[in-house]
């Protein structure tokens, strides 16, 4: 412990004529008059400086500064994520008087690996030092608070800014700077490891190659203790996940606090405000074709399958009452994944019914990184829901079919029985996926969309979108390569248990 005397003497070091900062420095709250004081912007296209912002970029602020957590969907290339960079900074800055101040705390910037965090990070600092008004409160150097006496040169002498963190000068408490910190969305558990954090800044976490679920999720469990504030600005990812269901279910009028308020920004607005070149997004427009609109307009894209016509899906949606189940024999369709070993093998769980001469689904729910007891535990919950007559289970995973079979006094030793003893009265049963087996399963889900014999609830978001994205090679296998197609594949599998007559 450092003694008053100790501590008064880096106080005064900090608050010297030469370092310059002070209690008394006013922090301008209205980011518009913090962004004219940090030092203006550079457009890359003119060279000249940026005096005034565009106007969504202020407005985006005032909803950030107002609502305290934000989801922005935006196009690339609309300058935000320099903007809220520097909002980053002018929290750190806040005495600790204003609620939002991050002033002896930590801020999390999250990208989508964190080689390009790091690259956010050396782009403010840059921007710091060349701040007229602020550079002197970064940390940048040993010397800067290396001051005389043994154990006071030795406070904070690694409390320098390096390539992943930023450390920021605290005139209330010199001894607890504030850091900004790079890191990678798909690296959850480096995450979790960050304690006094009370901001979160995440950019294009949508542009991760893996599932930043997880990220998301152990980023928002470290603002817990100190209620901080939290930015996500991102361009539109594919149609599933947080963001996407964020973004969707968004209403300002039902909005509560602590929940995300989520604006867009597309390319459209960043050129009227002279940020982007009408000619290049023009020749975008062009180029692109039907991807344009996920680069350029905040529209969540897919890659649209060759497995069904999308007038077929769009006819198998309707929506019906979710609890007649009740009065239906139901069939349940698992295709298990434990664990997190492939990113896009996701645990799925299939309800299907029959009413009306339509095959019905009352059920459809996807995780990821479920283990083994939480398996039992989702069997035991829709055990206990629906009166099922057949649980196909995709034939791969046999620890869990076992465990299946023993929760409803079946054989777990299926696969030593003798064939005349199996199979036609199991209520469990494996279901292959070789490649004859593979193909029948498609040829029957073809037949009931292109028939119209099955009904989706629109609220089965994730099942309509893998139907959406089912893409077969020459050969007629189904591509997984770039998707999670659980779902599509236990609706596979409860296809072939219905037959389709012919009229």
């Amino acid at each position: 412990m450092l003694s008053e005397s100790r501590v008064k003497r880096l106080e005064d070091y900090y608050y010297s004529n030469n370092n310059k900062v002070s209690w008394n420095d006013k922090i301008p709250v209205d980011f518009e008059k913090f962004y004219r004081l940090f030092g203006l912007f550079i457009h890359p296209a003119t060279g000249l400086p940026v005096v005034r912002l565009a106007d969504y970029q202020y407005e985006t602020a005032r909803l950030f500064f107002e609502h305290k957590r934000l989801l922005e969907v935006k196009s690339n290339k609309v300058g935000e994520t320099s903007k809220w960079s520097v909002i980053d900074f002018q929290l750190a800055l806040f005495p600790t008087s204003n609620p939002l101040s991050t002033r002896g705390y930590d801020t999390l910037v999250i990208a989508q690996t964190k080689d390009h965090a790091k690259q956010h990070l050396h782009d403010l600092r840059k921007a710091i030092i060349d701040s007229p008004a602020y550079s002197k409160y970064l940390i940048n150097k040993p010397d800067e608070i290396a001051i005389e006496g043994k154990d006071l040169n030795k406070v904070l002498r690694d409390e320098q800014s390096k390539t992943s963190v930023i450390y920021i000068q605290n005139p209330e408490k010199p001894t607890r700077p504030s850091r900004i910190i790079a890191l990678g969305i798909e690296n959850y558990g480096a995450i979790l490891s960050w304690k006094r954090v009370k901001h979160i800044h995440m950019s294009d976490i949508t542009a991760s190659d893996s599932d930043f679920t997880r990220g998301i999720d152990a980023a928002m469990t470290r603002l817990a203790n100190t209620n901080g504030t939290c930015i996500i600005e991102t361009v539109p990812g594919m149609p599933e996940g947080f963001v996407y269901q964020t973004a969707q279910h968004f209403n300002p009028e039902t909005h509560k606090p602590g929940d995300f308020w989520v604006v867009k920004v597309t390319a459209e607005q960043a050129v009227k405000a002279g940020v982007i070149n009408q000619e290049f997004l023009e020749s975008e427009r062009r180029n692109k074709g039907t991807a344009f609109g996920q680069f350029y307009e905040c529209i969540f894209g897919f890659q649209q399958g060759n497995v069904f016509k999308l007038e077929d899906i769009e006819a198998c949606i309707a929506a019906y009452d979710l609890e007649g189940y009740k009065t239906l024999d139901c069939k349940l369709f698992v295709d298990p994944a434990f664990g997190l070993l492939e990113q896009n093998s996701k645990f799925a769980w299939l309800v299907l019914a029959l009413l009306d001469g339509k095959v019905r689904v009352y059920h459809a729910k996807q995780f990821t990184g479920m283990s083994y007891n939480e398996s039992m535990q989702e069997l035991d919950f829709l055990l206990s829901k629906f009166n099922f007559v057949r649980i196909g289970i995709d034939a791969a995973n046999p620890v869990f079919i076992r465990g299946a079979k023993e929760r409803i006094g079946e054989n777990p030793n299926y696969d030593q029985l003798e064939e005349k003893e199996s199979e036609g009265w199991w209520k469990v049963k494996p279901m292959s996926f070789g490649q004859k087996e593979g193909q029948e399963y498609l040829q029957a889900i073809q037949s009931l969309v292109s028939g119209h014999y099955l009904e989706i609830h629109p609220a089965f978001e994730e099942l309509i979108l893998q139907m959406k994205m089912a893409v077969t090679d020459d050969k007629g296998k189904l591509d997984k390569t770039m998707n999670s197609m659980d779902l599509f594949d236990c609706l596979r599998m409860g296809a072939a248990t219905y037959r389709v007559e012919n009229q």
